[in-house]
């Protein structure tokens, strides 16, 4: 079968978590085209070959610098944003043309479906948060998936119906028609190894600039103050820096190494991180990335199950982290239960 999975470009977890999905799929012989931007394009060059990728831009999100700009600069660039969606949908309709795909998945690409083609949307946010939790945009952001949902044929949630690890993010939601939405379960490529914790803290940096290269410079002025054993990952995969602990990118394979032999993981909240860790196991410290309310909301949701220990980005000092109360995630999650979800829904809808 021909399949179309087109992912996000917002970060680089997006493009981590469809990895086990696409590769299952080229697994079970299927012929994937992945349609990727930027790092999430340079990450499938990088991370899998013999696969054909296809660069279609998607939407121009900024994000602010601080929480109190973050409402107007997404009003602002609500018009951009809707006109990008129209135009990424457009030009996804004239490849659909040449190349007639027979199935179409996409990760956070709202635009990229095609009537009278199987089309299935993977996200975890169904509600939209912003950082004063405005209830009436949120209850605007429902009304939105409400509305885009009714252009695919199922909405895959990565998380667990009950017990979520995205809590409001997913869950209580309305608006939306129910019976197309399917809690597959987390996604992630990472596994759970028995190895020795050699590494006191792995410091992994993603996410959008500019809040990447902030985030990325606070954490090294704060390394270069630590006798802890650290590793950095400055999650840059168009570059080659290397030194003997901070590298610019590093194969999921080794990523997953690194992430199992460390004892403490810094880290973005994003969702597809908590995936992650979700199944390595690991004890994180998360520090959200400012005016991200997904973010800030996960960071603060885990904390408060005693997951994790989160700290904000402007107050990040290592020193005063409390690491004492961190649970942590067990790891050892079984990624063919979600495998098994995603395949019995996309082809049997």
């Amino acid at each position: 079968m021909k399949i179309a999975y087109a992912i996000c470009s917002i970060g680089l977890g997006h493009a981590s978590r469809s990895l086990p999905v696409i590769k299952y799929l080229v697994s079970e012989g299927h012929e994937v085209h992945v349609i990727a931007h930027g790092r999430s394009l340079e990450f499938f060059r990088r991370s899998m070959e013999g696969i054909r990728i296809i660069d279609l831009p998607d939407y121009p999100i900024e994000y602010s610098e601080s929480r109190s700009s973050f409402l107007p600069k997404i009003i602002m660039k609500s018009p951009a944003i809707i006109s990008s969606l129209f135009e990424e949908h457009d030009e996804f309709i004239r490849l659909h043309r040449r190349e007639d795909f027979s199935l179409i998945i996409s990760d956070n690409r709202y635009g990229i479906f095609a009537p009278g083609v199987p089309s299935f949307l993977i996200t975890h946010q169904l509600r939209i948060l912003n950082p004063h939790r405005i209830r009436f945009f949120e209850t605007l952001s429902m009304m939105y998936n409400g509305y885009v949902g009714k252009y695919f044929d199922g909405i895959l949630v990565p998380d667990f119906e009950s017990n979520s690890l995205t809590g409001e993010l997913s869950h209580g939601l309305r608006y939306m028609e129910k019976d197309k939405i399917y809690y597959v379960g987390p996604i992630s490529i990472y596994r759970k190894k028995d190895v020795p914790k050699d590494i006191e803290l792995l410091a992994l940096i993603s996410g959008p600039e500019p809040q990447r290269t902030i985030f990325e410079n606070i954490v090294l002025r704060e390394m270069e103050k630590t006798e802890k054993n650290y590793f950095v990952v400055l999650g840059r995969p168009e570059s080659r820096m290397e030194s003997e602990n901070v590298v610019s990118f590093v194969t999921p394979e080794k990523l997953n190494d690194l992430i199992n032999r460390s004892r403490y993981i810094l880290s973005r909240s994003g969702y597809s991180t908590v995936m992650d860790l979700f199944y390595t196991g690991g004890k994180p410290i998360f520090v959200p990335t400012p005016a991200q309310p997904e973010q800030e909301y996960l960071a603060e949701y885990l904390s408060l199950r005693g997951i994790s220990a989160s700290m904000r980005q402007e107050e990040f000092n290592l020193s005063s982290v409390d690491v004492n109360g961190i649970r942590g995630f067990e790891g050892g999650y079984d990624l063919e239960k979600t495998i098994k979800n995603i395949m019995g829904i996309i082809f049997n809808k």
